[in-house]
């Protein structure tokens, strides 16, 4: 009987470590795992004159900001109405790969928007000075 209560301790300790970011509200990218990034301009973002159809990131400190601005998302209760600038995939060393859609813009205090394409219904507000990093990264001082 104590054999069974502590193989289920256990469990449930297991599985409410496990469910922390899920209670948090956030997502939890390891930076060590991401091979790399790749970006896809959605029509929409071919109205805003975004030059360029795909881009691609390998450069372990250009990963280091998505990371950053993934991580550092907070859930958005409710659900959204959007429409996806960038379709995002982020390909891991081990040969997986998590798509996204991701927004962002230059404006002033504007809040990124990220969505696990895997649920379109939830997404994760990117504080702002990420936002302007991560902007500043993708576009650049182009626009």
């Amino acid at each position: 009987m104590n054999k069974m209560l502590a193989v289920l301790l256990l469990l449930i300790f297991f599985v409410l470590f496990a469910g922390c970011n899920v209670l948090t509200g956030q997502v939890n990218l390891n930076k060590s795992k991401a091979a790399s990034i790749k970006l896809d301009c959605t029509e929409l973002c071919k109205t805003r004159g975004i030059p360029f159809a795909t881009k691609r990131f390998t450069e372990q400190k250009d990963i280091e900001v998505f990371v950053r601005a993934i991580n550092k998302a907070e859930k958005i209760q409710g659900e959204i109405d959007y429409a996806a600038l960038f379709h995002m995939k982020v390909n891991y060393k081990d040969g997986s790969v998590t798509t996204y859609h991701l927004n962002i813009d230059n404006r002033s205090g504007s809040r990124g928007l990220l969505v696990e394409t895997s649920n379109t219904n939830q997404g994760y507000s990117i504080p702002n000075e990420v936002t302007e990093e991560l902007y500043n990264l993708i576009v650049g001082e182009i626009l």
